[in-house]
């Protein structure tokens, strides 16, 4: 068996389906059946190569300019090419959308995908599995197969795509129409728990080949549970204008936090992505990290800190992280009824805040009397693997790997 996965991530250093597939592949269970695992994923740098290899797994990369950062390049003139290329692609598609704002699929996004597909000779692999959180990848593969017969195309959502409240309303029958054509071609489709129950009754015709698979985050974390505790507060992450704002969580945890040397840690967000003024003694936004140097600050921190967003039809995978480390978790939701707040049930250490400005001062209260609580606590990892089993690479990948076999009997 050969299986090529698809995304856009900077693999194998950043990125929600970079975090999965690296999970997935140090169980070995994928690889104790595959012949070959590779992986397809965007470069983010004028310096990754083409091809590469990644602990045994191959790495094809391509230039996607939707997602590359062309401004941080640091080495723009040695790359005077494809610098000029990617300039042009990102301007066109800036004056494209003043005009169809609401356009969904991007042609380059998707013909990026589609000529490395080719390039590779994707048809060589048995399975290709397009991992969704953007639809763009979906629809590349899709086209590919499509022209390009014998692999079998599985479909791994991990977010929603026809109902993604982060979108605006006018490209909903966009995303509707890719997302029915995706399943229609689709072999299989693994989608998490939160988005099934929608898909099943909105596509009742495809509920033979749909199967639930949670987030693979929940791991042994490397790090000694005695490690020197340096932070008191963080969060790691990205933060997304109008869908996930801090503001509120930033006076919760500076009301909260009596002690002046007390700060609030946000791994991966840059200043400007905070989008107001904030106290910069108190909080502290460090720009992208390395999933290495991300792990070592959560080692080194006391509470764990959940901003959430406002979608109620997502889960963000990096609760599964924070829930592997056994460190008290600060979940601030947007919505009541988050459902970040069914999976920290089972969870000891979590405490379930809801923004509400009427309720600031009793949740501050409440929030001070969490941190004096539990500042030193943890929770074991058998305790943690127990309860969320479901969630363990190794489960997941032996799902993964029992329905990739399924279809290429059929």
């Amino acid at each position: 068996m050969k299986i090529l996965f698809v995304f856009a991530d900077d693999f194998p250093y950043s990125g929600a389906c970079t975090n999965i597939l690296n999970h997935l592949f140090k169980t070995g269970v994928l690889q104790s059946e595959a012949e070959k695992i590779a992986v397809l994923s965007a470069k983010y740098s004028f310096d990754e190569k083409d091809f590469g290899t990644v602990d045994n797994t191959d790495v094809y990369r391509a230039y996607v300019w939707e997602v590359f950062p062309l401004k941080a390049q640091e080495n723009k003139f040695s790359h005077l090419g494809a610098f000029l290329r990617g300039a042009a692609v990102k301007t066109f598609a800036a004056v494209k959308n003043k005009f169809s704002p609401y356009a969904y699929i991007k042609p380059d996004f998707c013909g990026c995908i589609y000529k490395k597909l080719k390039k590779i000779n994707a048809g060589d692999f048995d399975v290709i599995v397009a991992m969704s959180g953007d639809f763009n990848i979906a629809e590349a593969v899709r086209k590919y197969v499509e022209k390009h017969p014998g692999p079998k195309f599985v479909l791994y959502q991990v977010d929603p795509c026809s109902n993604n409240e982060s979108m605006p309303e006018g490209s909903k029958e966009e995303r509707a129409e890719i997302e029915k054509k995706a399943f229609e071609l689709a072999d299989l489709i693994f989608t998490t728990p939160l988005i099934y129950g929608y898909l099943l009754e909105k596509y009742p015709d495809f509920a033979g080949k749909i199967r639930t698979l949670e987030f693979p985050n929940v791991v042994r974390p490397a790090f000694s549970p005695d490690a020197q505790k340096e932070i008191d507060f963080i969060f790691t992450g990205s933060l997304y204008g109008g869908i996930r704002d801090p503001e509120y969580t930033f006076r919760l945890i500076e009301g909260a936090s009596e002690d002046e040397n007390s700060k609030f840690y946000l791994v991966g967000a840059a200043k400007k992505d905070v989008g107001f003024e904030y106290n910069e003694k108190k909080i502290v936004c460090t720009g992208r990290k390395s999933i290495e140097e991300t792990a070592e600050m959560l080692s080194k921190s006391r509470f764990l800190v959940n901003i959430g967003n406002k979608m109620k039809n997502q889960v963000p995978s990096k609760l599964f992280d924070y829930v592997s480390t056994g460190k008290p978790i600060i979940n601030v939701c947007k919505n009541p009824d988050c459902y970040s707040k069914e999976y920290l049930k089972k969870y000891p250490l979590a405490l379930n805040l809801y923004e509400d400005e009427n309720l600031l001062e009793k949740q501050i209260s409440e929030l001070k009397e969490f941190t004096e609580k539990y500042r030193d606590a943890a929770v074991g990892f058998d305790e943690i693997r127990e309860l969320y089993a479901e969630c363990t690479p190794e489960y997941c990948a032996e799902k993964l790997l029992e329905g990739f076999c399924e279809i290429l009997k059929k």
